[in-house]
């Protein structure tokens, strides 16, 4: 019971910032990384919650968090690359080795969810909205990874929630 009641906590928190197209991860300003992460994990863990409770308003909030990962977002791109019309094109990885050097290096690796919005231009030291641009690394910088990064964590997370859902009636 502390599990679920921990699981409910977290869900709650995390769909009350639904209001907001720019606050589906539910984290405030302070958030410097890409915001697709902590926003897969937690819908993963929503449908967790509507497995073992049977309550629909939390599968359909991990299936709203699945929307805004393909598509369905302020900037209208998918952060899943090759899925969608619209998808960033410029993953910061050593994959490219051309990336660091040339602008317009590019890199699909089909599948591979990026980063994504992060609170603020990192090249800018004011701006109070989410921002995201699908900069290369050589027009980003060594240091400006955070939007266009992708990891295994993240990975895991989108694969949890799609098999998930493949069992899924909706």
């Amino acid at each position: 019971t502390k599990i679920l009641s921990l699981l409910k906590s977290n869900s709650n928190t995390w769909k009350s910032g639904f209001s907001n197209p720019f606050a589906v991860t539910g984290l405030d300003s302070k958030c410097d990384f890409g915001i697709n992460e902590p926003n897969i994990a937690n819908a993963a863990d929503t449908f967790r919650l509507y497995e073992l409770t049977g309550d629909v308003q939390y599968r359909d909030a991990a299936v709203k968090a699945l929307q805004w990962t393909i598509g369905v977002n302020p900037w209208s791109i998918s952060w899943v690359q090759g899925i969608g019309a619209k998808y960033p094109v410029h993953p910061h990885t050593r994959l490219d080795a051309d990336g660091d050097k040339n602008s317009g290096s590019t890199m699909i690796l089909p599948g591979v969810l990026i980063c994504g919005p992060i609170w603020s231009d990192p090249k800018k030291s004011s701006q109070g909205n989410p921002w995201y641009q699908d900069r290369s690394l050589a027009d980003d910088g060594d240091n400006q990874w955070r939007h266009n990064e992708f990891s295994i964590s993240i990975q895991y997370g989108l694969v949890d929630l799609i098999v998930a859902l493949s069992y899924e009636e909706l």
